[in-house]
């Protein structure tokens, strides 16, 4: 709806703000309950391949997770925050 478009135009910043405060909380509960945490891409285009993941990486970090998964030939990998930044870094 139209309305909704334009709201997010005029809040956008701020609902943004609002949900990331809300998934910190979230991973904040899943991580004391040892819940392992898996990132993925939807990205049209090369450009934004892993688009977001540093402060996603960071975001885990800060909660308390040490490690985050990929799955890779429909099998989950597990591999520390660090190592997956600096794969990031090239």
């Amino acid at each position: 709806p139209v309305e909704l478009v334009e709201a997010l135009r005029r809040h956008g910043q701020q609902l943004v703000r609002v949900a990331l405060q809300l998934a910190g909380e979230a991973l904040a509960r899943a991580e004391t309950e040892a819940d392992p945490v898996v990132l993925g891409a939807d990205a049209h285009s090369p450009g934004r391949v892993a688009d977001g993941y540093p402060a996603a990486l960071g975001m885990l970090s800060e909660v308390g997770y040490r490690e985050v998964s990929f799955f890779l030939g429909r099998k989950r990998q597990t591999v520390a925050i660090e190592t997956a930044l600096a794969s990031l870094r090239g």
